[in-house]
């Protein structure tokens, strides 16, 4: 999508091969991305300087397979902390069977990985695991997600700062001209990062202002 056009009659969404016309249109873009789409006419000042103000996090998640189940549920239980990266790790693979365990971890803001290879980051993880259980384990697949770096999201979650969620969320999400709305977990005010939770309750929000304006 490149371009949204907004007017009294309607709107136009300009893509790369078509454009499409329709009443209203709902932008789900992720809020880093927002300020590169187009508008025409342009988005009013003060959700363009919202745009810029809100605040997003950082982080990788790592995940891996280990052979050692037992060992290593015996060691973490459900999950547990520890001082090295990441702060957190999680098991994945609670009441399912199979004699393998999958585990997954956040290393998030400031010790987020971000200069190093999905290698290093995953040797790292199981040097974190090994120490915990207190003996070298065998991972058998692994990988790293890194959002910051995603060009399709280039964050994980918003996370305003100070009185944000009241002076800059709701201009973010409030609706332009009755015919362009916006969602998704940017434009969520609930407490906290916003998550699948606050993109779905944005999808509530949306819908029920879209039928308002119908």
């Amino acid at each position: 999508m490149r371009l949204v056009g907004w007017e009294d009659g309607g709107v136009t969404v300009e893509a790369e091969r078509e454009t499409h016309r329709a009443d209203r249109v709902l932008v789900t873009v992720p809020g880093p991305l927002l300020g590169e789409l187009g508008f025409s006419p342009p988005l009013p000042a003060g959700k363009v300087r919202a745009l810029l103000q809100m605040r997003y996090g950082n982080g990788t998640r790592v995940v891996a397979q280990y052979a050692e189940r037992e060992a290593v549920r015996e060691a973490i239980g459900g999950g547990c902390f520890t001082d090295r990266m990441p702060g957190y790790v999680m098991e994945q693979t609670a009441q399912q069977p199979g004699d393998s365990i999958v585990v997954s971890g956040l290393a998030a803001g400031d010790v987020e990985p971000a200069l190093q290879t999905e290698e290093k980051i995953l040797d790292d993880f199981d040097q974190t695991l090994s120490t915990v259980v207190g003996r070298r384990l065998r991972r058998t697949f692994g990988c790293v997600k890194n959002w910051t770096k995603d060009p399709y999201s280039r964050a994980v979650v918003r996370a305003p700062l100070g009185d944000q969620r009241e002076t800059v969320l709701p201009v973010i999400s409030a609706p332009v001209g009755g015919r362009v709305f916006f969602a998704g977990e940017h434009t969520d005010d609930r407490i906290g990062p916003g998550g699948m939770e606050g993109a779905i309750k944005s999808a509530y929000r949306v819908a029920g202002e879209i039928l308002a304006e119908a």
